[in-house]
């Protein structure tokens, strides 16, 4: 019983804090696959806010979670967002996807860019990719590309 009661108030955590996520993440395209920069950040950003709560491996289980259940799910780039499956891609593969950006380019310059994105309003992956160059590097903006297409 204890544990369920642990794992619902997680969830709703996560839920809270999704929500809270997007009084940063809201400038995308909600109608289209730009729609992954509000909610694929915005979850991201609630699984963050659980790595500092309840601990990396916590983290780490929603990740591994995420990655398996979108392993065989098309590219977010250009997706339909009114698809049966747009919803799981933009709430699952897309933090799938920056958390391997943050694996790569490491914690301290994930969040810079995470500030750098709030503060110049990204609201189209192209200036994503912009913010990216400047922020770290082509070679992360290119990674980050590769993520979105496969």
């Amino acid at each position: 019983m204890a544990n369920e009661y642990y794992e619902d108030e997680i969830e709703y955590f996560k839920h809270i804090g999704h929500e809270l996520g997007h009084l940063w993440w809201r400038n995308g395209i909600h109608d289209s696959w730009e729609d992954w920069l509000n909610e694929s950040f915005a979850e991201y950003s609630a699984l963050l806010a659980i790595r500092v709560v309840y601990g990396e491996d916590k983290f780490n289980e929603f990740i591994d979670m995420y990655k398996k259940e979108t392993k065989d799910f098309a590219p977010i780039k250009n997706i339909d967002r009114s698809a049966s499956n747009a919803h799981a891609l933009l709430y699952k593969k897309g933090p799938v996807i920056l958390s391997e950006l943050e694996k790569q380019v490491g914690m301290e310059a994930f969040q810079k860019l995470l500030g750098e994105v709030y503060s110049r309003k990204v609201d189209h992956t192209e200036l994503l990719y912009e913010v990216i160059s400047e922020a770290i590097n082509d070679k992360a903006k290119e990674m980050l590309d590769k993520f979105l297409n496969t």
